[in-house]
């Protein structure tokens, strides 16, 4: 899974931060929820 930051002029650094962990955590929920299913 590749990673493109997304520059936004205006923005300060740590929002890019911000949209990483989001997307990280959203990432690992869909993966945990798969295997969850998958083992039932």
């Amino acid at each position: 899974m590749q990673f493109v930051p997304l520059r936004v002029p205006g923005t300060p650094w740590w929002s890019s931060l911000l949209v990483a962990l989001a997307v990280a955590g959203l990432w690992r929920t869909v993966r945990w929820l798969s295997t969850r299913l998958r083992a039932r």
